[in-house]
């Protein structure tokens, strides 16, 4: 059902609710927003408890701000002064956002009195939405407190939006007794019943480590460093005596700020890494090899993914293109579909290789998960991760499922349980 093309309607019917709600509420504060091929939607403070019949009225300003065809006006600036602005119109939760964001510039976005930033693609002017509907308001958990999120359709095709507006409602896929917000927003707490499937999911990952003949160690690699890649992987690659090592373990985000992403975008989460030094004459098969190893888990639980080469734009020239050519060559060879991007840097790692697994969840948006990775070094390096997240692997999952048995994952992950009283 998903429809690529539907992208720009959606972007463009977000910044048509944030106006709508700024214009009906004043003192609303915006979180942020974003379009995607299935789905809009836009997170927001209300200065009065949210109540569902305010659907109607916002879809109803919507749709008389339409009908005036204003302009939307793209701004590009620092995002010094992009703060400074969203300060200016009393919307401070933006401008912190946009303080900690690692980018030369960001785009914002004026239509009528409602100033929004949106990363990703331009949003065209005047907005031309022929079909638009919204579904639903909840309150989110983990994140600020009291934000609403509005999750609504739009297209060009009035059956395509009943068609998702006749599916399980957004706020139904994500009840769960899984995981608890630790107060602090972005730490979550595996509760009892969450702990068997976590543990569920370690141990299929141990076995597939031996499988592949990687010694497990373990390291304080939230406290490495920053808690950041280069330094956990500096430590296993002390470790002379062994070419394969492998770890599981908490560990700090190094992603632009989310707002409200939940569990699928905490600030510490577990994370597996495994690290091979690998010989030039045999990275090509290795990295075949590799590239079937990380889409394990997502073919398990029918993940809907695609795969994303991404280049690092950084670090030292010299041997890069002839290593991203060797990646373009095993994803050719292993017969993936895939599409190629530029980032400027992961983490510490500049000039890094990575192919990333990306997976939708409800609302249409990807999320990097399972990875393939080079660095630039001395050593040929492969770092594989078979989870990316954890806590996001469970919260896709649970999106899809609408509720989880411990019993039904672990046959997937092709294991014995005899636990089966986690309830959906």
């Amino acid at each position: 059902m998903e429809n690529s093309s539907q992208t720009p309607l959606n972007r463009s019917a977000a910044l048509l609710l944030a106006a709508a709600v700024v214009e009906l509420f004043p003192g609303t504060l915006l979180l942020s927003g974003e379009g995607t091929p299935t789905h809009f939607f836009f997170d927001l403070l209300l200065p009065f408890p949210f109540q569902k019949d305010l659907l109607g009225v916002i879809e109803e300003r919507m749709r008389c701000i339409l009908k005036e065809r204003r302009g939307v006006r793209s701004m590009e600036m620092l995002p010094s002064n992009a703060a400074n602005m969203m300060r200016h119109h009393r919307q401070e939760l933006v401008a912190e956002q946009l303080l900690s964001l690692q980018r030369a510039t960001v785009l914002l976005y004026q239509y009528g009195t409602c100033v929004a930033y949106f990363p990703g693609e331009e949003i065209s002017s005047p907005l031309v939405i022929p079909f638009f509907k919204l579904f639903e308001g909840f309150l989110l958990k983990g994140g600020k407190e009291g934000c609403i999120r509005i999750v609504g359709a739009a297209s060009s095709d009035k059956q395509k939006v009943k068609e998702f507006f006749k599916l399980p409602k957004i706020s139904s896929r994500m009840q769960t007794k899984l995981l608890e917000p630790l107060g602090e927003e972005g730490f979550w707490i595996w509760t009892p019943q969450g702990e068997v499937v976590r543990r569920a999911f370690v141990h299929w990952w141990e076995g597939k480590m031996q499988e592949q003949h990687f010694a497990l160690i373990s390291t304080p690699a939230a406290f490495l460093g920053d808690g950041d890649e280069a330094a956990w992987m500096k430590v296993h690659l002390a470790q002379s005596k062994e070419k394969k090592t492998a770890e599981l373990a908490l560990m700090a985000s190094s992603d632009e700020p989310s707002f409200e992403g939940g569990f699928l975008s905490p600030k510490v989460f577990f994370a597996d890494r495994s690290y091979q030094i690998c010989d030039e004459e045999k990275l090509l098969q290795e990295c075949i090899s590799s590239l079937h190893f990380i889409l394990q888990l997502p073919k398990i639980l029918n993940f809907e993914f695609e795969l994303v080469l991404v280049v690092s734009s950084g670090g030292p020239k010299k041997g890069k293109e002839a290593r991203v050519a060797l990646v373009r060559k095993a994803l050719e060879a292993s017969t993936l579909q895939w599409k190629e991007e530029k980032r400027e840097a992961f983490g510490n790692f500049e000039g890094m290789i990575r192919v990333e697994v990306r997976m939708a969840d409800a609302l249409g948006r990807r999320w990097a998960g399972p990875f393939l990775g080079i660095p630039q070094g001395k050593e040929i390096v492969l770092v594989r991760s078979l989870f990316g997240s954890l806590e996001r692997i469970v919260a896709l999952l649970l999106e899809r499922a609408q509720g989880l048995k411990v019993d039904e994952l672990c046959e997937k992950l092709y294991m014995r349980s005899t636990n089966s009283e986690l309830a959906h």
